[in-house]
């Protein structure tokens, strides 16, 4: 019934050398319970109908993540529901006995890329900081920064999240299997969730120093990428070898020492659930387990049910009708917003005689996995891009008239241009700038029947030293022809 999500998991983790240890996480999960086997058959075991309660809130999250496409929250739920199932119908002692390998296949999730952006931003201020203490000029502009030798810049690569990711899955196992207090067992793991941010740091310091000293002849190319993975094995060998120092004793004797429990969980020893007297199973298990399945086929139903509800598929959108002293003219850059199989699209440009701005529109009707507004995908421009480069975004807010309009800003350069972007979200009518409130949005509309139409809304003004007068001008723009722009997202079928 969830076998898509699944599915969807391990594509991520074929496609994506960042989360291709999800692979391992189901088999070491397994693994580690099934070396304590002849101490878990020692548990008493009885169905638990309280986890119908928490099964129901999953069913009904992935039923509502699926339908919008938040494909994070679905596969979170159908991994959570994993040792919910196992609540239901062994009870929660196994539950608390299995605490740890059940809680370690949250990590099978692939998530993280929210980290991307933040790490780059400390990776850039981390290493700037760091070569201007020996003395080195440095001319520091969002991620792009010089040096009289050269000039680098931070991109995804550079975010340190791999490191992050993979220190955390292998110090989170490590902890287990090391550590028998609570306390040294949180304070490595936070160790693996500290030390890999600090090492991405002296990792790209060292890089940047390497090609300082070098001429810009070592650490510019894959070698690049092969010092930074030696260097977070080394990182990595170091932080094991200093966390063997503190390894403790089993402080309890029997189960309960290969196992996480809670001080306050209290194991009495009564017997397992068996036959009855007359040498049948016990008839309410096999009714709670058939209330789980019943209960899981719920979501795919609701689902299937809203997806054949009728929708229009073939829509178009208008170029915005030139208002005020604004007039269309020429297109005054070879600059596109990068958005993913929108239905429709439309890119114009203005003037009012003296300064030029240009408007991008994107449309997403029916929209679905890879062809939806909001998708990491959706950017201004794509990383590593061979002309354009984007130092800074950050969001704000523009009072346009009575309404105040949430966006994002962005500043893009390339040799010949800077431009000042503006750009948001419009979903179920609703302005946004955050791509969570926006499926929030997404989500009440698709559940009370509505469609899932929703545009891409991006601004631009070319500017030269100063982006505040650029910025100044976009406003009065706005106030000038949002009308227009909304009138060209009235859907009309062609």
């Amino acid at each position: 019934m969830y076998f898509s999500t699944y599915l969807s998991m391990a594509q991520v983790w074929w496609r994506s050398e960042t989360f291709s240890h999800g692979f391992l996480i189901f088999p070491i999960a397994a693994w580690l319970i099934w070396r304590n086997r002849a101490e878990l058959a020692r548990l008493p075991l009885a169905p638990d109908l309280r986890a119908l309660v928490p099964l129901l809130a999953l069913v009904l999250g992935w039923a509502v993540a699926r339908s919008v496409d938040v494909l994070v929250v679905e596969q979170y739920a159908v991994v959570v529901m994993l040792p919910v199932l196992v609540w239901l119908c062994l009870g929660l002692r196994a539950v608390w006995a299995l605490a740890f390998p059940l809680a370690f296949i949250l990590l099978a999730v692939p998530v993280g890329e929210f980290l991307i952006y933040p790490m780059m931003e400390f990776t850039a201020a981390f290493t700037v900081n760091a070569v201007r203490l020996t003395g080195i000029p440095v001319y520091w502009d969002g991620m792009f920064f010089t040096l009289p030798s050269g000039t680098w810049n931070i991109v995804e690569g550079c975010s340190g999240v791999r490191y992050i990711i993979a220190s955390v899955t292998l110090g989170v196992l490590y902890a287990y299997l090391t550590y028998y207090s609570y306390w040294r067992r949180a304070a490595f793991i936070l160790a693996a969730c500290l030390v890999p941010v600090i090492a991405n740091g002296m990792r790209a310091f060292i890089i940047v120093m390497l090609g300082h000293f070098s001429g810009m002849k070592i650490a510019t190319g894959v070698d690049h990428l092969v010092y930074g993975w030696v260097w977070f094995g080394i990182v990595m060998f170091f932080l094991f070898w200093a966390g063997g120092f503190f390894r403790d004793d089993e402080p309890m004797s029997g189960w309960v020492r290969t196992f996480i429990r809670p001080p306050w969980v209290r194991i009495h020893r009564t017997p397992p659930v068996g036959p009855d007297s007359s040498g049948h199973p016990l008839r309410p298990w096999y009714l709670v387990a058939a209330t789980g399945i019943a209960l899981l086929a719920l979501g795919p139903l609701w689902v299937a049910w809203i997806d054949a509800r009728p929708h229009t598929e073939n829509f178009r959108i208008h170029e915005p009708a030139a208002a005020g002293s604004w007039s269309a003219t020429p297109a005054f850059t070879d600059w596109k917003p990068h958005y993913v199989n929108p239905a429709d699209e439309r890119q114009s440009s203005y003037s009012d005689g003296t300064h030029a701005l240009g408007v991008y529109l994107a449309y997403y009707g029916h929209q679905e996995q890879d062809a939806e507004l909001i998708n990491s995908q959706n950017v201004m421009i794509e990383q590593k891009h061979p002309i354009w480069r984007q130092p800074m975004q950050g969001t704000r807010e523009v009072r346009v008239g009575d309404a105040t309009i949430p966006l994002i800003e962005s500043r893009l350069e390339s040799d010949q241009q800077r431009l000042l972007v503006w750009h948001w979200m419009r979903v179920a009518g609703k302005d946004v700038n955050n791509p969570y409130v926006g499926k929030v949005y997404e989500a009440l509309g698709r559940l009370g029947g509505g469609g899932r139409d929703g545009f891409g809304i991006v601004v631009y003004a070319p500017y030269t030293d100063d982006p505040g007068v650029a910025r100044e001008r976009m406003q009065a723009f706005l106030e000038t022809m949002l009308p227009s722009l909304n009138d060209a997202m009235r859907v009309e079928l062609p």
